[in-house]
């Protein structure tokens, strides 16, 4: 609450207008007594939590921070096997065909068992049916210099991914944000009702008495316990409704908050100090990063490369052809490979990359865009809420000066109970007005930290 104060206070001599002044003064002395019994709570061990400690509990809390030790752990894992790709690949490979025609040598051969010696005919055949099994073994020399924009896609997808998941949390942030400020305005309503209950209570003694005296009728206590009643019944929804935000809050953050914890109001002024950027355009930043890494890795890929093989295997027939006999053999040898001539399909990858990056462009231009106009709607939206809170400060005090007159008229029976309560509840719904403002001033100042970037910047990127 006082710092809450210090903040309006700032905002209000900002302008140059001290015409609160003395109301302002008011609420420092109800500040400080709230400080003492809040001294006191926390002498019983009453639990304290502000909104930066529910933010930083949800991000060390909620499942979705785990998957940021995921996506490390999938980036690794792709990083092996990226880095795999260029060790020797082995495999075991086998075949058995049969051709329907083969190699055959028909040659003039001499025949040494004939005097004079003759030559005669004979024909060699290689076999039809042929059987290998054989181990292979390859090894990248050079790829053209592919591996390093390979690894360094990895990694960009993989800051991207982590990003994205941020922008999720974030989302995240954004409900505990209404979560807070609503609990805030709820206790305060119920604060209030309690208030304007003790006020009513108070009443009903002195009506009682009016109606003894034959000063006021029997309607009139009649409609002062009515009104009670109705009193009561707020209060009680407003505890329903505080138990169910407990609950969401406990749900997002692990933080179990009940009526006697306190909420304290955020301190905004430390967001000015902090710089701030948006989660999408880092995430647009790493897009370019990785489409200009496809195109160099594209161009890479044009270029030769050397690969060293070997083959050591078993069959018939082996190297020689001719062979009808089953017999080992190796291969050992390099192979240069360089597609000269694709049809234009590296021409057309780099214009397609030209084009998504163009895109990419366009939404980081689009989101900018919006992201401005949000944050002029949301200054205008602020000052607007600081214009009502000078506004529903004065009319408080009238409120206040007509409910007293009213309760002064009603003790000398001059006006009706239904007149007095009309006149309390008018002061009771424009004290829920201001803090409903002040609430809504503060919320709204978080929101434009949030559009800004600076309170992710602050709780997320720190991840």
């Amino acid at each position: 609450m006082n710092n809450y104060l210090q903040i309006l206070q700032t905002e209000m001599l900002s302008t140059g207008r001290l015409r609160l002044q003395m109301t302002i003064k008011k609420w420092a002395v109800i500040a400080g007594c709230l400080l003492m019994v809040c001294c006191m709570d926390a002498i019983q061990g009453q639990e304290v939590i502000d909104l930066n400690q529910c933010w930083k509990q949800l991000v060390e809390a909620h499942v979705l921070s785990s998957n940021i030790r995921i996506i490390g752990d999938i980036e690794q894992l792709k990083i092996t096997q990226t880095r795999h790709q260029w060790y020797p690949q082995l495999g075991l490979n086998g075949q058995a065909i049969y051709q329907s025609d083969a190699i055959n040598l028909s040659l003039m051969l001499p025949d040494p068992t004939t005097q004079p010696i003759s030559f005669t005919r004979r024909s060699i055949e290689s076999p039809r049916d042929q059987y290998k099994l054989y181990l292979e073994m390859q090894q990248p020399l050079y790829l053209g210099g592919t591996r390093k924009y390979v690894l360094q896609n990895v990694s960009t997808a993989s800051r991207i991914d982590q990003y994205r998941n941020a922008i999720d949390l974030r989302k995240l942030l954004e409900q505990v944000n209404n979560l807070y400020f609503q609990i805030m305005l709820t206790r305060k309503k119920q604060e209030l009702g309690r208030l304007i209950l003790a006020t009513l209570k108070e009443k009903e003694k002195s009506i009682a008495a009016a109606v003894r005296n034959g000063i006021l009728q029997e309607s009139d206590i009649d409609a002062i316990r009515i009104e009670i009643l109705k009193t009561n019944q707020n209060i009680s929804e407003y505890g329903y409704l505080l138990e169910g935000l407990y609950a969401n809050l406990y749900d997002l953050t692990r933080i179990q908050a009940n009526d006697s914890t306190q909420f304290l109001p955020p301190a905004i002024e430390i967001f000015d100090s902090i710089p701030g950027e948006k989660l999408e355009n880092l995430s647009f930043k790493e897009q370019q990063t990785m489409l200009d890494n496809t195109s160099m890795l594209t161009s890479a890929r044009r270029r030769p490369s050397l690969v060293a093989f070997m083959q050591a295997g078993y069959g018939r027939p082996a190297l020689n052809m001719l062979s009808t006999n089953f017999e080992p053999y190796y291969i050992v040898g390099i192979s240069l490979r360089w597609t000269i001539f694709d049809w234009n399909s590296s021409r057309n990858e780099q214009q397609q990359i030209m084009l998504q990056k163009q895109m990419v462009e366009h939404q980081q231009a689009t989101f900018t865009q919006n992201i401005r106009m949000a944050c002029r709607l949301s200054q205008s939206r602020t000052e607007q809420l600081r214009e009502s809170l000078r506004t529903d400060s004065a009319i408080v005090d009238l409120r206040s000066n007509i409910t007293r007159r009213s309760a002064n008229r009603l003790d000398k029976g001059i006006i009706t109970v239904t007149d007095y309560i009309s006149d309390l509840n008018a002061e009771h719904q424009a004290r829920i007005q201001l803090e409903t403002d002040a609430i809504l001033w503060m919320q709204e100042k978080v929101n434009y930290y949030m559009l800004t970037g600076t309170i992710e910047s602050l709780v997320l990127q720190k991840k």
